[in-house]
């Protein structure tokens, strides 16, 4: 729309007002604070303003009265948007509503609508009821699911492909993350130079950290930070006085110089704790005054303590195989794993302890039996009881052997039957009890093997995915002869949803699924390693929500004795620091524009919250970021744009002012225009149109005449 061309604007839209409202947003305090500067000044206020009308666009939802697409499109174009993001629902949610239930035609309509009013088609969104992360990841108690994260990724194609059918000129496919849950006092940007982070005031002392076996998604186990386990005191090289010589694992060849808390067996070898026989060569140290062993109290810091030393000593063995690497709940619960193991080994020891004793007994004895039973059924029943008395005098050692008592009245081979019948009872449970406990035994140090923790295996997942949906965006650029890529864009979500949200982690995610896209292409596509990395830059990219990475304020650490004004400015800090870091990375190719407060989900238009989202985009501008900008301040959907497009320094034009200003050729305002009628703040003296009264002379009665 067109107000006003004359002169320097002064207030709400005004530049002065811009360049006043936010004169250096770091410099003013910085030095006040002590925080480290991040490179100086995000950017001088520019002398034009920061975004036009044209620049911003809004996102469009279907459904829930908004009606189809096709229906929020055009309340859009009569606000004067010039470009949109459409954001999917599910299929079926309602009635004509999702992906799959617009037709061909339906699509080239509604590109031809955005067309034919000269509107962008910037961006599709996911349905966020379906799509909340690329891992699979399903909650505690399911784990993560190869059948959802399939459903995930379809879901993201079909997102691509709605996009390659409606968009102008590619653009991104945003989709949220979430990707697993985390303790954030143990993420490395939990503390920074800004401040601290933490979830809730108890968390350093009780956070939960998942494991998961990578063979099926599920999780099988927890390490907590208060729980305190203990396990057996093993005789090492400390113990022993063999800190520093060289000694070699009988069993596995591995050779090193002896740590103080290395293991060794009875004869001072060192015990490889990557031979899994070998860890049942352990010895604990024997309490003589309490006869019994000596148990060894374990924390969470004695873990991570041991889990430091595990990678540092296997360096070479984590190159060849990364899965070697441990962390410190993976430690935590392979420690307790292996305990478990080798009670169950002991079992089995204790219950087969006499096994080939008795065995070979059992043998002898029935061999006996062949012999005794043809004895006596060839002596006459009259003479038998004479074998009895004769064996049991001569012999006695082999009564001893098998443990036998000579009973009155029972010739040999009822007695040896009575033994084989007994002795056979005896095995069976040394089958059935040692067995079995060995079996259990087995089966724990396998799974040991297969124990991941809930970051690793989440990552590996995601990475995948982005990998796979980032090469499909590829693909359908180029079938659809785009000029622009379309590209996958995760965005960072609420703090509390998961791995991601924070933008170091987005950041991270976005560059793993770019070296694995391109890892891919040159071994599937025969690429060059330049081209591939140049691709996969292309289609996988971050979308930047302004309040979402606000709401980092939520937790944000304030220190004590700490003036609200001065915490704001702290954390504003790191507000500005984070997306200065992710335009270095080149990570940022689509941004979601909303304002709050930090402390819940707000979505107000721009300049209506506490964020410094004006003095972010200014930065990004100015430091050549070309993608979307997209508003969307739902929380107050009337001023959604307005507010908007204020806040950027949006210049008010027409070729005469606005009607009936009584500053005629002056500068024009906002309040010129915002709440007024025709360019008067006061309502007019006369009506017109179809709100004013017939002009036909009637009674007040309203009687007519006859």
């Amino acid at each position: 729309m067109f107000f006003n061309e004359h002169g320097i604007y002064r207030s709400a839209m005004d530049h002065s007002y811009v360049d006043s409202a936010s004169t250096n947003f770091l410099a003013g305090y910085e030095a006040s604070l002590g925080t480290p500067d991040i490179g100086g000044p995000i950017e001088a206020v520019p002398k034009e303003q920061i975004l036009t009308t044209g620049q911003i666009g809004q996102t469009l939802g279907e459904g829930r009265g908004s009606g189809t697409f096709l229906d929020s499109m055009k309340a859009a174009i009569y606000k004067g948007v010039t470009s949109v993001e459409l954001s999917l629902s599910a299929s079926g949610s309602e009635p004509n509503i999702g992906p799959d239930l617009y037709s061909q035609e339906k699509r080239e309509e509604l590109r031809s609508l955005a067309r034919a009013n000269q509107v962008n088609i910037v961006s599709v969104h996911t349905p966020v009821q379906i799509v909340a992360n690329m891992s699979g990841y399903a909650g505690e108690q399911r784990g993560f699911l190869d059948e959802q994260r399939e459903l995930q990724v379809n879901e993201v194609k079909k997102a691509i492909q709605f996009a390659g059918d409606t968009t102008t000129n590619g653009g991104a496919v945003v989709v949220h993350t979430g990707e697993f849950q985390r303790p954030f006092v143990e993420q490395p940007w939990a503390q920074n130079q800004y401040g601290e982070f933490k979830h809730y005031e108890e968390e350093p002392l009780k956070f939960v950290k998942y494991l998961v076996d990578e063979r099926t998604g599920r999780i099988v186990g927890d390490a907590r930070k208060n729980q305190v386990v203990f396990e057996p005191l093993y005789k090492t090289a400390g113990s022993e006085g063999l800190v520093g010589q060289r000694a070699r694992d009988p069993v596995s060849g591995k050779e090193k110089v002896l740590d103080a808390e290395d293991w060794v067996d009875m004869r001072g070898n060192y015990i490889d704790p990557l031979t899994d026989t070998r860890l049942f060569e352990r010895v604990p140290e024997w309490n003589q005054d309490f006869t019994r062993f000596k148990t060894k109290r374990m924390t969470w810091d004695d873990f991570v303590k041991r889990t430091q030393k595990w990678n540092k000593d296997h360096a070479p063995d984590i190159a060849q195989n990364p899965k070697i690497h441990r962390s410190p709940e993976e430690m935590f619960f392979i420690t307790m794993r292996e305990n478990e193991a080798l009670q169950y080994r002991g079992s089995s020891l204790f219950h087969g302890r006499f096994y080939h004793h008795e065995r070979d007994a059992m043998n002898k004895a029935i061999e006996a039996l062949k012999t005794w039973e043809k004895i006596e059924q060839e002596t006459p029943p009259e003479q038998r009881w004479r074998y009895f008395r004769d064996w049991s005098s001569r012999h006695a050692h082999e009564l001893a052997t098998y443990r036998l008592v000579p009973q009155e009245g029972k010739l040999p081979s009822e007695i040896l039957k009575q033994f084989i019948e007994d002795q056979g009872h005896s095995l069976r449970y040394a089958h059935e009890a040692s067995g079995s406990a060995d079996a259990r035994a087995d089966t724990l140090l396998e799974d040991t093997k297969h124990m991941m923790s809930v970051e690793k295996y989440g990552k590996m997942k995601s990475t995948n995915s982005y990998a796979e949906v980032g090469i499909y965006a590829m693909d359908l650029t180029r079938d659809k002869k785009l000029t622009q890529p379309i590209f996958v864009a995760p965005e960072n979500i609420f703090p509390e949803m998961g791995y991601a949200s924070h933008p170091e982690e987005m950041t991270q995610l976005v560059l793993d699924g770019r070296k694995l896209m391109a890892d891919r292409l040159v071994k599937e596509r025969h690429m060059s390693q330049a081209e591939a990395e140049q691709k996969a830059a292309q289609h996988i990219k971050t979308t930047l929500d302004t309040e979402h990475l606000g709401m980092w304020k939520r937790y944000f650490q304030k220190k004590q004795g700490e003036t609200d004004d001065h915490f704001n400015k702290r954390f504003n800090s790191w507000y500005l620091d984070q997306v200065k870091k992710m335009h270095e990375k080149g990570v940022i190719g689509h941004i979601h524009i909303a304002d709050g407060f930090g402390y819940g989900h707000a979505n107000l238009p721009a300049g209506q919250g506490t964020m410094p989202i004006v003095d972010a985009v200014r930065y990004l501008k100015t430091h050549g970021y070309k993608g979307a900008y997209l508003s969307e301040g739902y929380g107050d959907a009337p001023r959604m744009m307005r507010d908007t497009w204020k806040a950027f320094g949006s210049p008010i034009y027409s070729h005469t002012g606005p009607l009936g200003s009584s500053r005629w050729g002056s500068d024009v305002r906002w309040s010129d225009v915002q709440f007024s009628y025709f360019g008067r703040n006061v309502p007019p003296l006369y009506i017109f149109g179809s709100y004013s009264p017939s002009t036909e002379w009637k009674l007040w009665s309203e009687v007519p005449f006859e």
